[in-house]
Formats: C-alpha cells, structure tokens, sequence
C-alpha cells in the first residue's frame, strides 16, 4: 500500500513548491532510500504536464566515489549534470541517506577538489533561479539518518 505522505508531500513539491507546468523539464535527483517520494514526484510530474528525469543513486555510491576516484575523476563533470544545470526548468532534490556517516572516513581535500569542479554548476543554476528561468526545491525524506 502506498504511503500518502509521499503523495501528498510530491504534490507539494511539484504543484506549489516549484510549480510544474506541462512541457516543463523537470530533474527529481534522490537515493534509493527515497524512492516512495521518488515515485510520487515523477508520477505527479507527469500529471502535471512536465517532462520528468530521474536521477537516483544507490546507497554507497558517494563513498565509494570519494573513496575510489583518481583526481581526473574527482574533476569530471557529468555531461547530464551539465545539460540539467543550463537546461532544465525545475530540479527536485530530495535528501534521504541511509547513514548520516557516510563520508565521515572520506579525506575532506577529496569532497572538496569535486565540490570545486562542480561549482559552476551550482553558480549557473543560481543564476538561471533569480532570473527567474529556474525552480527548484530542496527537501528531506525520512530515514534513520535524519
């Protein structure tokens, strides 16, 4: 059975938070650990007219991100995280790690080096939000974490 809290809070999210409207581009990124709100955004996306994209992540992918990349790989923008930062209309982002912990063995300089190559992303989706071309929300999902 479905949790309604999900649903109900997807059509806060989609229908006033940021205000999908149809042919709206509209990135939903998460964890699996999210996924009852995942599944509630997208289908309310849908009903709403607007052109979803998932961007789920498994559990350990961060970690073992920082943990394994090479410098290269820690400077490396997605082209997907490109095309969403300059194209998109809305992102929803949805926080729901597992283990709050998670990086805590992870050296800072490493989150950091790939914090700085992903800073003119976050410089053009700021820009694009106050010029009004861009919405966006941020939100927590439940977990033991949090």
């Amino acid at each position: 059975m479905r949790d309604q809290r999900a649903d109900a809070l997807a059509q806060i999210l989609v229908r006033y938070s940021t205000r999908v409207q149809r042919g709206d581009v509209c990135v939903i990124q998460s964890t699996t650990t999210a996924e009852p709100l995942v599944q509630a955004a997208y289908e309310e996306v849908l009903r709403a007219g607007g052109l979803p994209i998932m961007q789920v992540s498994t559990e350990g992918a961060s970690a073992a991100f920082y943990d394994l990349a090479s410098d290269e790989q820690l400077d490396w923008i997605p082209p997907t995280a490109q095309w969403a930062a300059e194209n998109a209309d809305v992102r929803i982002a949805v926080m729901a790690d597992a283990n709050a912990r998670e990086l805590s063995q992870i050296e800072p300089a490493r989150q950091s080096r790939a914090q700085k190559a992903r800073k003119p992303l976050m410089e053009t989706s700021m820009r694009r939000a106050a010029e009004g071309e861009y919405r966006w929300a941020l939100t927590l999902f439940p977990t033991n974490a949090y």
